[in-house]
């Protein structure tokens, strides 16, 4: 089955949805931009005519025109606090695609105006169209099938999909189809140009909320759940199968996540309805033993590992309990502090970033903690999801809403729609962060009181190249029928890893 590509003429690449024609407002001072401008507090970034610029990009660039970091105006033009550099010989910001310089008329002006100066500078940031994977029916494979409805469309829809980035930038994708049958399982080669099915798809893996992983030697790992069973279903790097089977598990079975790492070793992890279990294998996955002593004690605990360092760990709900050993011992549920975090993940110097609704931090891998950061004021969000890649460089997905209806009017979207955002920092580390936001999909995902009709997770990673990979939902008719979708940020300078963080290594 192959996936159907949907047409975007509303978005070619940026969340800027005003045009911004204005003029040069003063001469750019010939003494360094740090000695007249030291820092963005409290300046506003306006067109010419005086209008706000809302969730407009901001680059500081050198003498030779690189961008060093990149800033986003929040929503009511406002910049955070944040220091200029004394690197930084410019700032452009970004309008329907192009860069236009920014001009301001003398020391310590707070507003910050887009002239008419072009630059000659691609986005950083290009969104890929969208690709839905819906609207098509399954083969019948040994029990793998799913139903059609009476009007040819799928029976149980697409929700709570997953993605998985290896070290070559194969993209895999997997989404819920129905009870009782197994998942599909895409891979796109191309960089996410195209997707195809897995020539040999799962036989006997069925559930309905998978999740994929891949190892160091590039063996892809998908787990789901079933009452009181999990199954599991493993294939090389090759993409050739090896073993698909089920086993017991303890019961009640809900909501698994597959972490793998060196040598073999594949952690399990799921929700029994009250508490999150943990089971261990060295085999790749071939057999499991559980491991009592790693129990969260809370019903949604989301996974996150490190292929190469042996972290594993677990986090909901503002705590999170880890292993630095693969999984063989385990520390104690710990606080994340002044965060209510609910997923995370480990860039390529072992920092962990831990993720709430509206905040973000890390525990760096010398054991201290950065300061929370508060992403995207005026944004209200829902299934947030992270992913890490470079040291400092992490990227947030969520389903966002705005309700003021001048913000929302600014961006052309509706005040009671929900619609995918994406946030991003190359230097989370730093002390003073750089973050930039941006609408990814212009079409409303959903509305109102979204309840469960999106599922109830979607998944965001960050490649070997530095993209953004986002798997999520679209329900616009707010029925029971999710379509799961794809889009690619990127890539984005500054977020790629040295080397790739999960296999096949070079």
């Amino acid at each position: 089955m192959v996936p159907v590509r949907v047409s975007n003429t509303l978005l070619a690449v940026l969340f800027v949805a005003p045009v911004f024609a204005g003029c040069i407002v003063g001469d750019t001072p010939e003494e360094p931009l740090q000695d007249v401008l030291p820092s963005l507090v409290n300046a506003t970034l306006k067109d010419a005519e005086g209008a706000i610029a809302s969730l407009a990009l901001i680059a500081g660039l050198d003498a030779d025109g690189t961008p060093l970091w990149y800033e986003t105006s929040r929503l009511d033009g406002r910049i955070e606090n944040k220091t200029i550099g004394a690197e930084v010989d410019r700032l452009v910001a970004w309008s329907n695609g192009s860069a236009y310089e920014i001009t301001f008329e003398a020391q310590g002006r707070a507003d910050l105006v887009l002239s008419d100066t072009l630059v000659d500078l691609p986005h950083p940031a290009p969104v890929s169209e969208r690709i839905a994977f819906t609207d098509s029916t399954f083969p019948l494979q040994l029990g793998t099938t799913c139903l059609e409805k009476d009007d040819g469309d799928m029976g149980c829809g697409l929700d709570e999909p997953s993605i998985e980035v290896d070290g070559r930038g194969w993209i895999y994708y997997t989404a819920v189809c129905c009870f009782f049958v197994s998942s599909p399982v895409w891979v796109s080669k191309d960089g996410g140009a195209t997707f195809e099915p897995l020539e040999h798809p799962m036989k006997d893996v069925y559930g309905n909320e998978g999740d994929l992983a891949i190892d160091d030697e590039g063996n892809l790992y998908y787990m789901d759940i079933d009452l009181a069973t999990f199954g599991i279903a493993r294939w090389n790097a090759e993409l050739e199968p090896q073993y698909s089977y089920r086993r017991p598990g303890e019961p009640l079975v809900d909501r698994p996540w597959i972490r793998a790492g060196e040598g073999g070793v594949v952690h399990a992890i799921y929700n029994t309805g009250v508490d999150t279990v943990y089971y261990r294998s060295t085999d790749h996955a071939l057999t499991f033993s559980a491991a009592p002593e790693a129990r969260f004690g809370s019903a949604l605990a989301r996974a996150y590992s490190d292929v190469q360092r042996g972290i594993v760990g677990m986090v909901n709900a503002g705590d999170y309990m880890e292993s630095t050993d693969a999984g063989v011992t385990w520390g104690e549920r710990t606080d994340v502090p002044r965060c209510s975090a609910d997923t995370a993940s480990v860039d390529e110097a072992g920092n962990v970033w831990y993720q709430g609704k509206g905040c973000v931090i890390g525990r760096l891998a010398d054991g201290n903690w950065t300061k929370p950061m508060l992403l995207a004021p005026g944004i209200t969000k829902s299934f947030t999801w992270m992913g890490a890649g470079a040291e400092g460089a992490v990227a947030t997905a969520y389903y966002g809403q705005i309700e003021e209806p001048s913000h929302a009017e600014a961006l052309g979207i509706e005040t009671n729609g929900w619609y995918l955002f994406v946030s991003w920092s190359n230097d989370a580390h730093s002390e003073t962060p750089h973050w930039a936001h941006m609408l990814v999909d212009p079409d409303p995902l959903g509305f109102d009181d979204l309840g469960r009709r999106l599922g109830d997770f979607f998944q965001t990673v960050i490649g070997p190249d530095g993209a953004i990979h986002i798997a999520y939902s679209m329900n616009a008719e707010m029925d029971d029928s999710a379509t799961s979708v794809y889009r690619k940020v990127g890539p984005v300078a500054g977020l790629a890893p040295t080397k790739p963080l999960v296999g096949p290594f070079a």
